[in-house]
């Protein structure tokens, strides 16, 4: 039986820049990501105190990269 991915919500608006990106991986075996990759993104933002932002590979729909 196939289950529908959720609909992801674009919560609100990010505008600035990427300083730099980290491509690591989750080894906490304690973590439903177990083994999961994901992108450390260093930020710059216009709107948001926010410096730093997680992104999952498999939550990050082709139109939002």
């Amino acid at each position: 039986m196939n289950n529908p991915k959720p609909k992801l919500k674009k919560i609100h608006e990010l505008i600035g820049t990427i300083q730099s990106k980290d491509h690591k991986k989750v080894y906490d075996k304690t973590s439903p990501h177990l083994g999961s990759t994901f992108y450390r993104l260093n930020v710059a933002l216009e709107n948001s105190p926010i410096d730093r932002i997680y992104a999952f590979q498999n939550t990050v729909e082709k139109e939002q990269v």
